[in-house]
């Protein structure tokens, strides 16, 4: 199904699911499972059954524009429900990606029957590393019949306690591969339910397995060595709906800091009349969420463009990092505009914040992403570079914008490159993950000037949020190609700084697009 050809769903879906929480998860209700830790999983069930989420989510069911906009208003209520939907979800990937017919037909049934699953990749040892694999899956042949023993331990494991299968990745004799373990099985234990910073109404648990016995057919595609393939093709899709979580999260974070801004007085004079306030926990916090926004528009486009290509793994990975982190820093600001009372348990900003920490962590930590743009970044200079001699990395960017502090954005990239290449940094880790960083916003840069699909602002204030980001974006070039380039030169007659003057003589309008940006995000939420 097309993103254009869903829309009356999507609506219907995003009523259903806001008359939903109306009746039955009210903010006092949310607090009240965060305090307790209680798991959220009967309140995610009934939603998936009276609004139908999980036949959305389903293969076919919605575009990815849907399920992105679905995504966003799950996070914007709670993170918790949220993720204890998408565990479900990603565990059900890879059947989706490898199984054989068999096995989807049977597990998308069940799913769609409101079965809870469990994705059991994470290890102590090894973390989100999938690399590091130590869980041992032994081939057997006894009484009964042709299967595998799985040995090893899992942790940090959405739904494990309240899963009803648990799909485990497992190092088989021809490398790792995924298993279904179907019911409770001897051997699989639970762990306790992990006392967590945030999501706490999100059931997470240790997964141990002592031998555990499963037939041959448990085995996903019923072909060895592919799951690490699997793995990867589930990622861009997945961290697309992280990044929509937590731009759901961020925004709601922001709105509230607004409205508290509308009713808190200093003086005599509201803080949203005040530019030490809007310009500092408001408008930077606005200009970083749509840019996140962009990002994941954008994946969704190269995703409806290619499927789940390596470069719509890319673009998930920048749309998941810049997402996650804007809607981190718009939660820390709102917490800061509330004072003391944004401190204090029994505030939604608090949660909020508590809840939006782990979108930096899992389904990829903000660094491994990092490291993916950053990469990528440097493979596609290079492979240019090698056929054109020219700086090579932008050359798809500088084709997508014709506005002018973008094309300088992109240049700067591709001169930090060139430094790059000259000083050796590309075999420096830190250095790709800055690459990364900056690579990041000035995709998302181009994109944003391309204006937002459902941004809530308009296209006025959409442009002129794009020019502050991007203002931003040489801002930050400059600064990596000092720090990194420069910096790593011990005598003079290292390489010459970039122009410097260019990149100041465009940030000319910031001020009048700031008071533009601002006044909107304010009206848009006038009481």
């Amino acid at each position: 199904m097309s993103e254009h050809d869903d829309a009356e769903l999507c609506d219907s879906l995003l009523r259903q699911i806001e008359r939903y929480v109306s009746q039955h998860l009210p903010p006092a209700e949310r607090l009240r499972l965060d305090a307790s830790g209680v798991d959220s999983g009967d309140i995610t069930r009934d939603l998936r059954e009276a609004v139908g989420l999980v036949h959305a989510f389903l293969p076919g069911g919605t575009s990815l524009f849907t399920r992105y906009r679905v995504a966003e208003l799950l996070g914007r209520v709670d993170l918790s429900v949220a993720t204890s939907l998408l565990a479900t979800l990603l565990a059900l990937d890879p059947i989706v990606v490898g199984g054989t017919d068999q096995q989807r037909e049977i597990w998308v049934s069940r799913v769609a029957d409101g079965w809870t699953l469990a994705y059991c990749a994470t290890e102590p040892r090894g973390g989100s590393d999938l690399s590091r694999l130590e869980t041992a899956a032994v081939p057997v042949a006894d009484q009964r019949g042709d299967g595998y023993l799985l040995r090893g331990e899992k942790q940090w494991i959405t739904n494990a306690g309240v899963a009803q299968a648990w799909m485990v990745l497992a190092r088989a004799p021809a490398g790792p591969s995924w298993f279904i373990v179907d019911g409770p099985r001897q051997g699989l234990s639970v762990g306790a339910p992990e006392d967590k910073h945030g999501i706490r109404a999100s059931n997470t648990a240790s997964v141990m397995l002592d031998d555990v016995w499963v037939p041959r057919a448990a085995l996903v595609g019923e072909r060895e060595g592919m799951g690490l393939a699997q793995a990867a093709a589930v990622f861009g899709f997945t961290r697309v709906i992280v990044g929509a979580f937590a731009l759901g999260g961020g925004w709601a974070a922001l709105e509230a800091a607004v409205r508290h801004s509308q009713r808190r007085k200093i003086g005599g004079v509201r803080l949203c009349d005040m530019p030490s306030f809007t310009h500092k926990l408001l408008l930077p916090q606005l200009v970083q969420l749509e840019l996140g926004r962009a990002q994941v528009e954008a994946a969704i486009s190269v995703h409806a463009r290619e499927g789940r290509s390596e470069a719509f793994a890319v673009e998930g990975a920048a749309a998941k990092y810049l997402a996650s982190e804007a809607a981190n820093f718009a939660a820390s600001s709102a917490l800061q505009a509330f004072g003391g009372s944004g401190y204090s348990r029994g505030y939604m900003v608090e949660k909020i914040c508590r809840d939006l920490r782990i979108t930096k962590i899992y389904e990829g930590t903000s660094e491994v992403l990092e490291g993916i743009v950053g990469r990528d970044t440097w493979r596609q200079f290079r492979v240019v570079a090698a056929t054109s001699n020219g700086q090579g990395i932008g050359d798809r960017l500088l084709e997508s914008t014709a506005d002018p502090l973008l094309r300088l954005g992109v240049e700067l990239l591709g001169e930090l490159c060139v430094g790059f290449e000259r000083q050796g940094l590309q075999r420096n880790s830190h250095c790709i993950l800055e690459l990364g960083a900056l690579a990041a916003k000035v995709r998302a840069g181009v994109a944003l000037s391309q204006g937002c699909r459902f941004s809530t602002l308009g296209a006025e204030v959409t442009q002129a949020i794009a020019r502050i980001a991007a203002r931003d974006v040489v801002l930050s070039a400059l600064d990596a190609y000092g720090r990194l380039v420069n910096g790593s030169v011990s005598a003079p007659g290292g390489p010459a700084p970039l122009a410097w003057t260019r990149v100041f003589e465009v940030q000319r309008g910031r001020f009048e697009d700031a008071e533009l940006s601002t006044r909107a995000l304010i009206d848009r939420f006038a009481e």
